[in-house]
């Protein structure tokens, strides 16, 4: 069971139909339509291996992020493999940079992530078990 941040398209969705391959359920974030992700949810299903779901949480912010843990813990009781792919992208000049610029890309870059991630790790498989463990930023 992965779940997959940023996979609507690019790297994310590659992700997410690799993990789909081998057989992986995949929850798939997104943000804004269930039309951005229905292309890469009937990918990994059409591959007959994987099954796949989209949950609508916006991951860069915390509770965006206990949105999908929530969800994704509701439809398949685990979580196996966390993938944070989802980032937000831009850039300013020095001159151009301000606070409000700085913030958004801090909180959806590196807290959100962060936060994720401590609230995922505990029901993550154990790195001492014979359960596969998987944690990847991206």
């Amino acid at each position: 069971m992965a779940v997959v941040t940023g996979a609507t398209d690019g790297l994310g969705a590659s992700i997410a139909l690799t993990l789909g391959e081998q057989a992986a359920n995949v929850v798939v974030a997104y943000t804004n339509s269930p039309s951005d992700v229905e292309p890469i949810i009937q990918a990994i299903r059409s591959q007959g291996k994987g099954g796949a779901i989209g949950v609508k949480a916006d991951v860069s912010t915390i509770e965006g992020g206990k949105i999908l843990i929530e969800e994704t813990l509701k439809t398949f009781g685990k979580i196996d493999i966390l993938v944070l792919n989802a980032g937000r992208t831009g850039s300013k000049g020095l001159t151009d940079l301000d606070e409000t610029f700085f913030d958004a890309n801090f909180a959806a870059n590196v807290k959100a992530p962060l936060f994720l991630a401590k609230h995922v790790a505990p029901i993550l498989p154990s790195r001492t078990s014979h359960a596969s463990f998987s944690f990847l930023e991206c």
